[in-house]
């Protein structure tokens, strides 16, 4: 069987990109092309592994007491308005199949949020135990008796259309791109009229804020706690490098170094040409949502180099002082121990 034939307009720089052409189904003119192309894979292959060791992690402990509830909350709009742009703008199955992955993995993590956070947490407490509760062993020669004792501390994909139809191996997703050039479409809005374009422009945007600020709770909720405890931090060192190889697979895309006549690249550029500060007009929400969160992404593991992720408790010394006035009080107090601590005020 013949081997398929290049995109049309598609003339590659070399013999080895023309086979990558052919094979792939996609056009990758130049050595630059290529490049963008491979980084872009590799921003899938590290945001495909990245929340799946949470999920499990959240499974095994039955907890997801590490997690910030805003930090999942600001990951899911923020995926939700991802997925809605590709499918608003038509673009590449598989932009929508990504988009739909991230949508999914996000609601199994919400999921495991509202059961383990709300449910289960719920029980507990309705059985009289809770996460912060720590069984105090009675000491003296009265017998060896666990009790519940004093409650301790324990601290990218694009959305708005260029000119020209993607050419890279990523496709739009990470070149900014769109599958097809699509004729401009416009949806009412309460007697107003807003181009698709215009709603993909505030999509991108939306969904450039909510990442942006996503890792924010979760590292002062770390910070409070002193502890990166319920976290797995593969997910933060995926999303590191898959924000990382987004952001290069958008610097050097070739749209974004120069202008283009129709077809022209090699057939990197659509039927209308390219400018390369309209794709960057385009882009740079995208650019902006994946590089804007690189350092936030590499706090968050620099607080689990320093506090560890092992629960935080704070040690008990033999007697707990407890100022009270009345030893039926403090019997109370402490859920009825055996024995009083601290010292009794003068009746």
């Amino acid at each position: 069987m013949d081997p398929s034939p290049l995109p049309q307009f598609c003339s590659p720089a070399a013999p080895y990109l023309v086979n990558l052409s052919i094979f792939f189904g996609t056009c990758i003119p130049s050595q630059l092309s290529l490049i963008s192309s491979v980084l872009g894979l590799c921003s899938i292959s590290a945001w495909l592994f990245s929340q799946i060791p949470q999920v499990i992690k959240n499974y095994r402990n039955r907890s997801v007491e590490g997690l910030s509830a805003l930090f999942l909350l600001n990951w899911f709009l923020g995926d939700i308005c991802n997925f809605l742009g590709t499918v608003i703008l038509n673009q590449m199955f598989f932009q929508k199949a990504i988009g739909a992955y991230y949508v999914t993995v996000d609601f199994a993590l919400m999921l495991q949020f509202i059961w383990y956070g709300v449910f289960v947490m719920t029980g507990k407490k309705a059985s009289g135990y809770s996460a912060l509760d720590v069984v105090v062993t009675d000491s003296d020669d009265s017998g060896d008796r666990e009790r519940k004792g004093v409650p301790v501390v324990i601290h990218g994909v694009s959305l708005s259309p260029p000119e020209s139809p993607s050419n890279s191996l990523m496709g739009s997703y990470a070149s900014g791109g769109a599958a097809v050039a699509l004729e401009p479409v416009q949806i009412s809005r309460s007697g107003d009229w807003i181009s698709i374009d215009t709603l993909g422009k505030i999509l991108s945007w939306v969904s450039t804020s909510l990442y942006c600020t996503s890792r924010l709770p979760q590292l002062y909720k770390n910070y409070t706690r002193r502890t990166t405890a319920g976290l797995s931090i593969m997910l933060f060192v995926a999303a590191f490098f898959g924000n990382l190889f987004y952001s290069l697979s958008l610097l050097t895309n070739p749209l974004g170094w120069a202008d283009y006549e129709p077809y022209g690249g090699g057939g990197i550029a659509g039927p209308e040409g390219s400018k390369r500060s309209e794709w960057w007009a385009n882009t740079l929400p995208f650019f902006m949502g994946a590089s804007g969160v690189l350092c936030q992404d590499a706090m968050v593991y620099v607080q689990y180099l320093w506090w560890g992720d092992e629960e935080k408790v704070e040690e008990l010394s033999d007697e707990v002082v407890v100022p009270v006035k009345k030893s039926l009080e403090t019997q109370r107090l402490l859920g009825g121990l055996g024995r009083t601590y601290g010292a009794v005020g003068s009746k």
